[in-house]
């Protein structure tokens, strides 16, 4: 099938890999295996990486011996099974389950500690890989490889090459990251039993249920109970939309751009059928509308909890209530202290023997320091009165009985105001759990924190915080909420720190999210005003290619201002230089020249004076748009205006940068590198925690030093940017395209043909997957420089 869509070209290539003897050279790689050259590289690699746990947190701390004995003795078979796999697809996969097996077979309980075993591994498998590409023949079999990974994009026209075959011998069990399951499902015994025969002939499963009844529990329980029914098996906490679920959750694909994570991944799942399972929890009613849930109907079993009655297409299981006894129990295994039966058989009557009520009531009760008898008489004697508003559509009026339960037991009145600001901090928050970080960005006590933890307000685990949605419903009711308590955690937001986009996907990703749900949250408030914020949020989406995102949420709030305050036309016009700014990212440089020239008109007609905080903004738009369209007489007169201004620090270094693009656009190679060189102590640690936009000015001076042949100069910092931005923006990014077509030509130049191969056959991979067209400039280049490279290897591709 393959072959029928080959060019000549093609299979003149095809027919090299036949006579080179591929199985035999694949059996002779794997023979090599156990080299003691590459042994003692590895030996030397973890005996080296040892050294670190003497100053390395506990939760980072591992095994050495155990990782040492693996190394030696299983370590080379594994190898064996997939590290010289033909597709690129197979190799990733492979990759990510060996590290999954190796850190069940080291008993890794930390997330810390499973991070440093990842970073370990990976580099073991870039020695061997080095290892072999320094023989010839290995080299050439590393190159078949590579090769034959560009055939296969070059001839799947419209089909879309498969991520995984089925029947493969690659096993990934767990798709997210394990769950901590709660001590308390008393009594549920038959209830999983009952779902896990269900499970058996539906692929859909709903358990739906009243919020605190113990959905997530029980779920929980019986995922422990299956996972080794399914190859594959996933746990998610929904979080709005399937999309931003996946990208939260998976552990797939880390090293791919969001668009092309989520691409990949739903192709992945579609592969397996009934052999995947996926758990997810807390869904809303719009769950079965979702895009991606629709993509996968019929591919994977899903399991979801909701609160909602049903969802199309979904079995519906009802969870019960828990009996009497099994609630004494639950109640019983939190307070120890004496009481009668008959008391705490009144008090669970109360509490409607909801499991979430009785776990709070027991917690808060252990803590209150007083006999049970007198904290029933004080809950019932104090609080708010009862909750009138309907908080779902359905058992609303019990919904709203459970409600008024939770704000007498947890009210808020008596606790200190630093508690208070905590709990209003958690109670914005989207229904995610929070990384410890989170603490230290909204700048929120430690002690504070484990009093809150231990009354029950707040849910910790080994590597995260949770509320319940039911406590942050009755934290909003108890007192409105005051942008002012989240005044820190906008400050860390603010802070050059979080431009660091080296940080962890998910860590950044989780910022990105707490910021939406803030602003939902106070959108509708109209004595709280959110330009700032939402200026922040437009650049957070900026940062992953989130275009279309932050278009519609500057364009909304611009709208909501026009209309409630007409008269604030300067606040109005900033929303214009920030479009102007996200669409110049975004590549559309009509719509950013549009939105500037509104900026212009409303100064001139309106006599706008722009504030001396947004100068450097505007002036550097222009600045960035002349560059583009190669006006270096505008650029030049933006930048002494910029400078005028005694614009300093991060500001200026970006202008500089941009400044010198203009002049290399323009082709003063010469005079933008003696810009570049002049400021480059200021710029490089300027824009250190800022490592995306350091690429770029390294791009630049390379494109400098090759202008005035200076090409071992050019190589340098062309490698630096390439390395940069794989690390930061990840493989499918424009960027990174740039460099790997710069680093291409640089190894062309220097006659290294394969590296230049590699390099090119990277761009091009990059442009096809990420939509750039044929007639754009940059895929143009790249195809000039693989016909070149293609010619001078005989492997030319038609």
């Amino acid at each position: 099938m393959i072959k029928e869509k080959l060019t000549e070209g093609v299979k003149d290539l095809i027919s090299y890999l036949a006579e080179s003897g591929m199985d035999a050279e694949s059996e002779k790689v794997r023979n090599l295996i156990k080299r003691k050259q590459m042994q003692t590289n590895l030996q030397e690699y973890i005996e080296k990486h040892e050294k670190w746990n003497e100053v390395s947190s506990l939760a980072e701390e591992i095994d050495f011996e155990k990782l040492q004995d693996y190394m030696k003795k299983e370590f080379p078979e594994k190898i064996d099974k997939g590290f010289f796999a033909l597709k690129e697809s197979e190799r990733t996969l492979w990759r990510e389950s060996l590290i999954e097996q190796i850190c069940s077979y080291m008993e890794v309980e930390t997330k810390e500690a499973r991070e440093r075993i990842k970073r370990i591994i990976c580099d073991s498998l870039d020695i061997v890989h080095d290892f072999y590409k320094r023989d010839i023949e290995e080299k050439d079999y590393i190159l078949m490889q590579e090769l034959l990974d560009a055939f296969a994009e070059k001839t799947q026209g419209t089909e879309k090459e498969e991520n995984v075959q089925k029947g493969s011998c690659i096993n990934i069990k767990f798709l997210t990251n394990s769950i901590q399951c709660s001590s308390n499902c008393v009594g549920r015994e038959k209830d999983i039993e009952e779902l896990e025969n269900l499970l058996e002939t539906n692929d859909r499963i709903l358990l739906s249920g009243m919020g605190g009844s113990g959905k997530s529990t029980l779920a929980e329980k019986l995922f422990e109970r299956v996972r080794d029914k399914y190859e594959h098996i996933g746990w998610m906490n929904y979080t709005g939309t399937m999309r931003e679920s996946i990208l939260k959750s998976f552990l797939l694909y880390k090293e791919k751009c969001s668009e092309e994570r989520i691409e990949l991944i739903v192709d992945w799942l579609c592969q397996y059928g009934n052999n995947t399972i996926l758990f997810i929890d807390n869904v809303n009613a719009d769950f079965e509308k979702d895009e991606c849930v629709q993509l996968l109907n019929g591919k994977v079993k899903m399991f979801v909890t909701s609160r909602t009655i049903s969802l199309e297409g979904f079995q519906t299981v009802q969870i019960r209530s828990e009996s009497l006894t099994e609630c004494t129990e639950i109640f019983n295994s939190y307070y120890k202290e004496k009481r009668t039966e008959e008391e705490l058989k009144e008090f669970l009557s109360y509490l409607d023997y909801n499991i979430l009520l009785i776990e709070l009531s027991a917690k808060a009760a252990k803590y209150a320091e007083m006999s049970l008898n007198q904290y029933i008489a004080q809950v019932c004697e104090s609080g708010i009165d009862s909750v009138h508003d309907e908080i779902y559509t359905n058992y609303d009026k019990k919904e709203d009985r459970i409600i008024d339960r939770i704000l007498r037991l947890y009210n808020m009145q008596g606790l200190p105001e630093e508690q208070v600001r905590i709990l209003q901090n958690f109670a914005i928050t989207p229904d995610i759990q929070l990384p410890f970080l989170y603490r230290e960005w909204a700048n929120l006590k430690k002690k504070d924190v484990i009093r809150l933890v231990r009354l029950g307000w707040i849910k910790k685990t080994d590597t995260y915080y949770e509320m319940h949605p039911l406590i942050k419903e009755s934290i909003r009711k108890q007192r409105k909420i005051s942008s002012q308590c989240c005044e820190d955690m906008l400050k860390t937001f603010y802070e050059e720190s979080f431009r660091n986009m080296s940080d962890e996907f998910e860590i950044n990703y989780t910022k990105k999210l707490i910021m939406r749900s803030f602003i939902d949250y106070f959108w509708n408030d109209y004595e709280i005003r959110l330009e700032d914020v939402i200026h922040m949020y437009g650049m957070m989406c900026i940062g992953f290619s989130e275009y279309d995102e932050a278009v519609k949420i500057l364009k909304d709030y611009q709208e909501l201002l026009m209309k409630n305050y007409p008269e604030e036309k300067e606040i109005i016009g900033e929303f214009d230089l920030s479009l102007s700014f996200v669409y110049f990212h975004a590549y559309n440089y009509k719509e950013a020249e549009k939105y500037l020239n509104k900026v212009d008109e409303m100064e001139e007609k309106e006599h706008w004076l722009i504030s001396e905080a947004n100068k450097f903004e505007y002036y550097n738009c222009h600045l960035m748009l002349a560059c583009k369209n190669r006006d270096l007489d505008t650029a030049e007169e933006c930048f002494k205006r910029i400078c005028e201004n005694k614009t300093e620090g991060y500001k200026f270094v970006t202008a500089v940068v941009n400044m010198t693009s203009g002049m290399i656009e323009s082709g003063y190679c010469q005079k933008a590198l003696s810009y570049m060189l002049k400021y480059q102590d200021e710029i490089e640690k300027r824009l250190k925690k800022r490592p995306s936009e350091l690429a770029v000015f390294y791009s630049n001076l390379a494109i400098s030093y090759v202008g005035i042949r200076r090409l071992a100069e050019a190589k340098k910092y062309d490698s630096k940017a390439l390395e940069i931005r794989k690390r930061v923006l990840g493989f499918y990014n424009r960027d990174t395209a740039i460099s790997y077509e710069a680093m291409a030509e640089n190894y062309l130049e220097e006659g290294e043909l394969e590296k230049a191969w590699e390099s090119v056959r990277n761009a091009k991979q990059i442009c096809e997957k990420i939509g750039i067209s044929d007639e754009c400039e940059l895929y143009q280049n790249i195809l000039h420089t693989e016909n070149i490279i293609g010619k001078k290897m005989s492997y030319y591709l038609i």
